[in-house]
C-alpha cells in the first residue's frame, strides 16, 4: 500500500483503528498468558507456521540496593565523588517515600533548581478520547 498518496486524516484514522485492534489483542494475549501461567506447562510448544514458540520462562533475577549503605561504604572508601554517577533520581520516589512534608518540599525545590530538562523528539501518539472529546467530535 502506497501511504504517500493517502491524506493525513486517512492515515490518522487507520492508525486509530489499528491501535484499537492492538488494544483488544493485547487484552486477549494477557488473558491467555495468565491462564497458561496458572497451569505452569512443562513443555515447549512449537508453531512453525507462525514462527513462534511458547513456554514458561524462568523468572528473571533482579537486584535492589540499600542506597544509604552503598553511599556510606563509598564514603568510607573515598569514593563519594563517584556516587552521583551511579545514582538516578526519580522524582516520583520523593512523593512516595518522603513522609515529612517540609522535607519533601525542600527536596522537590532542590530537584527543580537542579533539573536539566530536555525536550524529546515529537512523535505520533494514539490515545483514548475523553468523554468531552467524544461529545464534541460526534456528528
Amino acid at each position: 500500500m502506497d501511504l504517500s498518496k493517502k491524506t493525513d486524516k486517512y492515515l490518522a484514522k487507520e492508525l486509530a483503528r489499528v491501535s484499537t485492534e492492538m488494544d483488544a489483542l493485547k487484552e486477549q494475549s494477557e488473558a491467555l498468558s495468565e491462564e497458561l501461567q496458572k497451569r505452569k506447562p512443562s513443555e515447549v510448544f512449537f508453531f512453525p507456521e507462525l514462527e513462534k514458540k511458547v513456554y514458561l520462562a524462568e523468572g528473571r533475577e533482579s537486584s535492589s540496593y540499600d542506597v544509604m549503605q552503598v553511599f556510606t561504604e563509598m564514603m568510607n572508601n573515598g569514593l563519594t565523588v563517584e556516587f552521583p554517577k551511579i545514582v538516578k533520581i526519580n522524582q516520583e520516589q520523593v512523593q512516595k517515600n518522603v513522609e515529612d512534608i517540609d522535607h519533601r518540599n525542600m527536596i522537590e525545590s532542590i530537584l527543580k533548581k537542579n533539573a536539566k530538562i530536555s525536550i524529546g523528539e515529537a512523535k505520533i501518539s494514539v490515545r483514548k478520547m475523553t468523554k468531552q472529546e467524544l461529545k464534541e467530535n460526534t456528528k
